[in-house]
């Protein structure tokens, strides 16, 4: 076998090894799981639409108190996005609600959920943590 055809070889099996590896723990090419969690909190019901570059979630009309939620991985490189848009009346407001690693879970536990409550007032973001849901105002109607 040429000095070429090792190195082809070479690249092969670990790129197969690689690929077993990632399958089995999730988290080596994909990154770590992630869960969104869009609550509707309001009187009535809400529409919403959410998105990524990759994944088109499609419109949904929310009832009250329904959950909307999607799970996923992060890419390789950190970079995923999520964005919604709502609709309340004549009301609505359109932003990120999941952007890479500096938004979304407690690293000390592991705990990658995120939650979004649709409130009359604007949208709060909740992450889980180890003392409970950590709620803040991020986002007012428009």
């Amino acid at each position: 076998m040429g000095y070429t055809n090792k190195i082809l070889f070479g690249i092969l099996v670990c790129w197969f090894c690689f690929a077993n590896i990632s399958s089995v723990s999730g988290s080596i090419i994909h990154g770590p799981h992630y869960e969104v969690h869009v609550v509707n909190l309001m009187p009535n019901q809400t529409w919403i639409h959410c998105f990524s570059k990759d994944n088109e979630l499609g419109f949904h009309y929310l009832q009250p108190k329904e959950d909307f939620h999607w799970d996923f991985h992060m890419n390789f490189f950190g970079r995923t996005q999520y964005f919604c848009h709502f609709w309340w009346g004549v009301k609505q407001a359109g932003f990120r609600v999941f952007k890479g690693f500096d938004m979304c879970g407690d690293y000390d536990y592991h705990l990658n959920v995120c939650r979004w409550e649709i409130r009359p007032d604007g949208f709060y973001y909740s992450t889980t943590a180890k003392n409970g849901h950590i709620k803040t105002k991020q986002q007012d109607w428009y």
